[in-house]
């Protein structure tokens, strides 16, 4: 799950190292890919490993992470291509993006994360499901 973080590496290595369209958009195209199983494999794990009544607060800190870093990076990645060229600031963004993804795979949790799926089946007290009034 925590490798498919490097998606987004290889659409700035493409814009970066290239301009061709094709590779472009073969970059665009597993950048996406890897960006939506690491989506669903992430959601499919907190609810896999949340407890119920806590993950309502574990989605907000995950939320207040996610979105935190965004300005900060859109503020750097200007002066960062003004400083050494805007080709330059995309391979050394790409570079940051897979060490990163690296670091997170050095974690033995991180690697062996196990998928528990749970029985979901519905009971006779879920109001969905309740048997109707005859």
């Amino acid at each position: 799950m925590a490798a498919a973080c490097v998606g987004p590496a290889f659409l700035l290595g493409a814009v970066g190292l290239s301009g061709h369209t094709v590779i472009l958009i073969a970059g665009g195209f597993v950048s996406g890919v890897c960006l939506e199983q690491f989506g669903i494999a992430w959601e499919t794990s907190l609810q896999e490993h949340i407890p119920a009544d806590k993950l309502a607060r574990v989605y907000s800190y995950d939320a207040l992470g996610s979105f935190v870093a965004i300005p900060i990076g859109q503020v750097a990645a200007g002066p960062l291509a003004l400083l050494v060229g805007f080709r330059t600031a995309l391979v050394i963004c790409c570079a940051v993006i897979v060490v990163s993804t690296l670091g997170m795979l050095l974690s033995r949790s991180v690697r062996t994360l196990e998928h528990h799926p749970k029985a979901l089946a519905p009971t006779d007290d879920d109001p969905v499901v309740a048997p109707a009034a005859a």
